[in-house]
């Protein structure tokens, strides 16, 4: 009797100890090393949205969608043509080569 509670303790300490183990766990991140691009307001009164972007003669959207410290337009490493418009007019056109993990605050013109 003494030899089926020494064995039926060492089972459920067994059973127990075998449950506090935590299994294995993997994690996969992924990083976006592509450079970016964003646009500083001249002042806080300025409407971003007036300005449009192009790059490499391509729209991408307005100014107030990629605001430095808010969001940022990825691009793909290398150089790119920026332009922004307000209206019809080019009010800053510019080529900058991008390196990966790059990031380049432009301030919008007044």
């Amino acid at each position: 009797m003494k030899a089926f509670i020494l064995l039926f303790s060492f089972a459920l300490t067994l059973v127990t100890l075998s449950g506090c183990v935590q299994q294995p766990t993997t994690s996969e991140v992924a990083v976006d090393l592509r450079p970016a691009i964003s646009f500083t307001p001249a002042n806080k009164t300025q409407n971003t949205a007036d300005f449009t972007i192009w790059v490499d003669n391509l729209a991408m959207g307005t100014a107030d969608q990629y605001l430095t410290g808010k969001a940022a337009l990825k691009l793909l490493t290398g150089a790119h043509k920026i332009a922004l418009t307000r209206g019809n007019t080019i009010v800053f056109s510019e080529t900058f080569y991008l390196g990966e993990s790059a990031i380049k605050s432009i301030p919008l013109p007044q």
